[in-house]
Formats: structure tokens, sequence, C-alpha cells
């Protein structure tokens, strides 16, 4: 259970009971006062994603993200500000990574936290800064192979998986779906049995 109030806890499904129960820092500074984006504050009620033995948590009240033992609560690793605090949405824990979406696709290593690659490229924006461009507008929908990622005028498509070529992981990008020629903006995504 993600509370977005500076603590993560694990209950028994089947009795409500509390296995474990972690605390982690909240962050109150204002805008001005905080050296990156105050972007992760838009973030909802994002429930944890769980990949086998890990819990990965994206709270409201922090801009980092993090990873936790599933059976102790024990941290695991967290990203650096620079890195998650435009990451509104956890999307997918899978193939050795965690990825997230908000103003930018993010692609963390699953078992360090250290990012990967990101589309657009950069981090997060400081305070009065400009935002990502293209910017992201609404949650992306991810299948076993693809991320659709929409932006104002179009739906930027790329692989799940970033490659590996040379020692560097590279963006697997794909030919963008046009919005403006049909007349529409991006949104949030989601699949439906008609096309």
């Amino acid at each position: 259970l993600n509370t977005g109030l500076g603590v993560i806890a694990a209950v028994d499904y089947a009795d409500g009971s509390l296995k474990w129960l972690t605390r982690y820092p909240r962050n109150q500074m204002e805008d001005s006062a905080y050296p990156v984006s105050q972007r992760f504050r838009f973030r909802d009620m994002t429930p944890c994603l769980i990949q086998e033995d890990t819990v990965y948590c994206c709270p409201a009240d922090s801009p980092e993200l993090f990873a936790l033992d599933a059976a102790t609560g024990d941290l695991v690793w967290s990203t650096t500000p620079e890195h998650s605090a435009d990451v509104i949405h956890l999307l997918h824990a899978g193939d050795g990574q965690l990825i997230g979406s908000g103003d930018r696709l993010v692609w963390f290593d699953a078992a360090t936290g250290k990012m990967r690659g990101s589309f657009p490229e950069g981090i997060a924006a400081r305070p009065r800064e400009g935002l990502a461009e293209p910017r992201g507008l609404g949650r992306p929908w991810v299948s076993k192979e693809l991320i659709f990622f929409p932006t104002e005028n179009r739906i930027h498509v790329l692989g799940r998986k970033l490659l590996r070529e040379e020692g560097k992981w590279v963006l697997d990008k794909k030919p963008a779906i046009d919005l403006a020629s049909r007349a529409s903006e991006g949104g949030n995504l989601v699949l439906g049995d008609k096309w």
C-alpha cells in the first residue's frame, strides 16, 4: 500500500494484518527552495508495482522512486531526484528494468535504480525551466513489445526494451502516430477491443 504520506505498508490479503511498514523521507520544501522539478506532486495515488521479490514505489510526497524488499520492506535502492522527479506513473517492471512516465519516459535498472535512458533525453527540469520537449500528455500504454507515449500532437512509439549497442543503452524508436492530422491530441491511452 502506497499511502503517499511517508509510509509504504504490506498488508496480508487474507486477513488484513500488517506484515511490514516502511517510512521514507517526505519532501515538504517549496518550489523556490528545491533544486529540481516539483512535478512529482502531480502523482496521484500511484500503486506500487511488484516484480518477483521487489516492490517499486512512486509516492506523491517524494521526488524519488525507490525499491523495497517485498519480504521485509527494507530499502533496496532509491533514485536521484534529477532522474525521477517528473515521473508520475509506474508503467512496467520486468526484463531487468523499471519504466516510469510523466513529462518523459524513463528506463531504470531494476536492480540498482540507475537511469538507463529517457525519451526525450534529459533530466527533470529545475523550477522555472522549460519542460521536456516533446512533453508527455497522459498515461502511456504498454504492450508486450512497445510503449505508446502520448504527447500533444503525436503518439510516440518506442520499443519496451532498450537496446544495448557498443556498451550503451539505446532507444528503439518506431514511427510516431500523428494526431494533428486526425484532429486529435494526446491523453490517457487504454486498449479497446475495437479499433
